[in-house]
């Protein structure tokens, strides 16, 4: 099923403003409070794990949390 509201948020959650805003608002408050906002980016659209496994998303951004490096994933 194609939806139009779907290509907007996937648009506009690559605008990197937006989704700071986006995710400091949806993620819980205790794990939004940790993330280094400072650093956070866009990162590539997949990605292999520690355990050789491949991760895919429409959008994924790379910070840090305590400062060790995660992904947030916008599907």
């Amino acid at each position: 099923m194609n939806n139009p509201h779907d290509k907007i948020i996937k648009k506009m959650l690559r605008k990197k403003e937006f989704a700071i805003h986006f995710f400091s608002e949806y993620l819980p408050a205790d794990i939004a409070s940790q993330l280094d906002w400072q650093r956070f980016k866009i990162s590539k659209e997949s990605f292999i794990t520690s355990e050789f496994e491949d991760r895919f998303s429409d959008v994924i951004y790379e910070t840090y949390k305590r400062g060790v490096c995660i992904y947030i994933f916008a599907s």
